[in-house]
């Protein structure tokens, strides 16, 4: 299964000198830890902060999320620091496991949606980079948006970063700038450099999340799904902007049988400008909920 994008020009260069055979996918992570002050308690007996005997709500509370991290696997600990406190959210609503994961592959759809990953083929060699379609969500700083390939106006607003709307940008994904990899006819391999559906700067990953949740599920129109020759399901839904007029068009890729998410994109860029009233703004942010 490949991205594709029918708006997106494409450039073939040859790379056969440029990428080595593996790529490590994981790399140093920076270690951040977002979970709540609360969840520090040390439950060692020599630690005044910890008393066995304190079983109000709060200590209680304390207790179960300090346990539920002790048993997290290395992705939720990924996930919880991209994640931060929504983690618990997307974790609970099933957010999480609607995108398809399979570690023995190597393919995560959340991750690969939000910070780009690289696709293997059979031999191990790398055929594709791609996904990355969050800027927000970048925590690599080899990962990046690209804006050295814009030299013209006509350019200039193919690639402009648009508030509260999807845009479009050519991304690179832990130093490598997202790419299909193809053999040509002289059985050299090439490089189709691709351009990236984004997501808006302004949402956070949940955002991101719900709004793919929505294109596909009620936003969706299923008679128009496309199943291609490996069987993935090619689909588009909509899911409403925040200012509540638009919508964004969502391209997304499923896995057959359980329709969980390969990967999900925009699938145009936005048009004029979205302005926010100051309650759309607050519901947003949860200010006063």
């Amino acid at each position: 299964m490949t991205e594709t994008d029918s708006l997106t020009p494409t450039q073939t260069i040859d790379v056969s000198h440029q990428l080595p055979a593996t790529i490590d996918l994981v790399g140093p992570e920076p270690v951040i830890d977002l979970r709540e002050p609360q969840t520090e308690l040390s439950l060692d007996p020599r630690d005044h902060s910890y008393d066995p005997h304190d079983i109000t709500d709060l200590n209680l509370h304390t207790i179960r999320e300090y346990m539920e991290h002790l048993s997290d696997t290395e992705r939720d600990k990924q996930l919880r620091r991209y994640l931060g406190p929504d983690y618990k959210i997307a974790k609970e609503s099933g957010l999480i496991d609607m995108f398809y994961y399979n570690p023995e592959e190597g393919r995560d759809g959340l991750m690969h949606t939000l910070v780009g990953e690289f696709i293997h083929g059979p031999n191990g060699s790398v055929e594709e980079v791609a996904g990355a379609h969050h800027r927000a969500s970048f925590r690599d700083p080899n990962t990046y948006v690209d804006f050295s390939h814009i030299t013209n106006a006509k350019q200039r607003n193919r690639y402009a970063e648009l508030q509260w709307q999807p845009w479009k940008s050519r991304s690179v994904i832990k130093s490598y700038p997202k790419q299909v990899i193809r053999m040509g006819e002289d059985n050299k391999p090439t490089v189709e450099l691709k351009d990236s559906g984004m997501f808006p700067d302004e949402y956070d990953p949940l955002a991101v999340m719900q709004a793919i949740s929505i294109a596909r599920g009620p936003g969706r129109d299923k008679s128009q799904d496309k199943i291609l020759d490996d069987g993935t399901i090619l689909a588009i839904g909509q899911a409403p902007l925040l200012d509540g007029e638009r919508s964004m068009s969502i391209r997304m890729f499923l896995m057959p049988g359980t329709e969980q998410v390969i990967s999900a994109f925009p699938n145009d860029r936005g048009v004029g400008r979205v302005v926010l009233s100051r309650e759309a703004i607050k519901q947003y942010l949860g200010v006063g909920q």
